[in-house]
């Protein structure tokens, strides 16, 4: 296996090494709870969080035009790349900033703006939705009691980023970036919801008065912090419960990087009405996805991932490493939980002579490869990964 020195990954991360400070600075993005409660009265769904003036804001039912509105009186356009956040969380868009969604309160439609003062009004940020339906939160009649979600029932395919979308009898789940560096997926490898540093999941009902979770992976030294209520962990269980009362309850993570929090069931009680029956997941993996898994595993972005032909490279210093057997044992920590190990880490050499320490790991069912190797770069212990066809 070769050596690729000239990755822009490498030297840029170089001074970190892998699992480096989150460089995006922590947001708010949050509603405060009366407009998420308002939000899924009328449109059966929270909207992606825009900050808008807190001093002007104003929201409600505007009965006149017959439109839920949210918006502020500001000079600034605080509206600025909100149609990417639509189309992250499941919107359509239909032009002219308008956009389209399907929730159980109806088809909506949405347009946001920032409008510039007029005689008769100050300049400010509008979003305004019409809805075609029910309205009000979906039209089964409301259930109150304990019920199971699986996140595998929610219909997202394998490494896809989470989109809002609502199970029956009615528990809505939406996550965020929410300024970290990965957005949240789903993955089928453990059936489950995997957040990252800064990440934030919101669940939403009629009402929730407890939710109990089931992990797949709980780090330590990271917080899951609700925005009401309160939470307990038990990390050695891999489990978790939520108590208070509210519509919508938001968990934010803790900006440790490398940290991840993984949710392979939630078991919710209160007040729920509506919810999707989703189609069943199921993409293959391909060399692709599975170098962005490990890119996301390392703090990286798609962009770290540099590509010779149709194989996937990665490289990263391992901070604190001693020798090249520890530097290829920690890369192996950072691969994703569906690989198989086909050769255990063992020294060897490169292509031009070199001492390295290498490890091969397989997904047997897409025949896809993954080899680690590390060596010495001046004083840095290095790893690179190389994803690739097996067959």
């Amino acid at each position: 296996m070769k050596k690729i020195f000239m990755l822009p990954a490498l030297f840029a991360l170089a001074a970190t090494g892998c699992g480096g400070d989150n460089p995006n600075p922590s947001v708010d993005v949050q509603w405060s709870q009366d407009v998420k409660t308002e939000m899924l009265e009328y449109l059966g769904m929270v909207l992606p969080y825009v900050q808008l003036d807190s001093a002007t804001l104003y929201h409600g039912w505007d009965e006149v035009n017959e439109c839920y509105l949210v918006g502020d009186e500001s000079e600034t356009n605080a509206l600025i790349g909100y149609g990417d956040r639509l189309t992250n969380t499941g919107w359509t868009s239909i032009g002219n900033n308008d956009y389209t969604k399907t929730t159980e309160a109806g088809d909506l439609t949405l347009h946001y703006e920032w409008y510039e003062a007029t005689e008769e009004y100050p300049c400010g940020n509008e979003i305004a939705v019409m809805i075609e339906g029910e309205g009000g939160g979906g039209t089964d009649e409301p259930v109150t009691g304990t019920y199971e979600f699986a996140m595998s029932d929610y219909g997202w395919s394998d490494a896809e980023v989470i989109s809002s979308k609502s199970l029956a009898p009615g528990l809505t789940i939406e996550a965020s970036k929410n300024g970290g560096s990965n957005d949240p997926k789903y993955y089928d490898n453990g059936a489950s919801i995997r957040l990252y540093a800064s990440n934030s999941i919101t669940f939403s009902a009629d009402n929730l008065t407890k939710l109990e979770f089931v992990f797949t992976r709980i780090d330590d030294n990271i917080t899951f912090t609700p925005d009401s209520g309160t939470f307990e962990a038990n990390r050695t269980e891999k489990t978790g419960v939520w108590t208070g009362e509210a519509a919508s309850v938001t968990f934010t993570l803790g900006s440790t990087t490398g940290k991840q929090i993984r949710i392979s069931k939630v078991t919710a009680t209160g007040t729920f009405s509506g919810g999707d029956t989703p189609v069943d997941p199921g993409d293959e993996r391909t060399i692709a996805t599975i170098a962005e898994d490990i890119a996301t595993n390392l703090g990286f972005t798609s962009s770290d991932i540099d590509w010779d032909g149709e194989d996937a490279y990665i490289a990263c210093v391992i901070d604190g490493a001693t020798s090249l057997e520890e530097a290829c044992i920690e890369g192996t920590y950072y691969l994703p939980d569906y690989l198989e190990v086909s050769e255990e880490p063992a020294a060897g050499e490169w292509d031009d002579g070199d001492a390295g320490y290498f490890a091969t790991y397989l997904d047997s069912e897409n025949s896809i490869a993954v080899e680690i190797g590390a060596y010495l770069s001046g004083s840095d212990y290095v790893v690179q990964f190389c994803v690739y066809q097996a067959n």
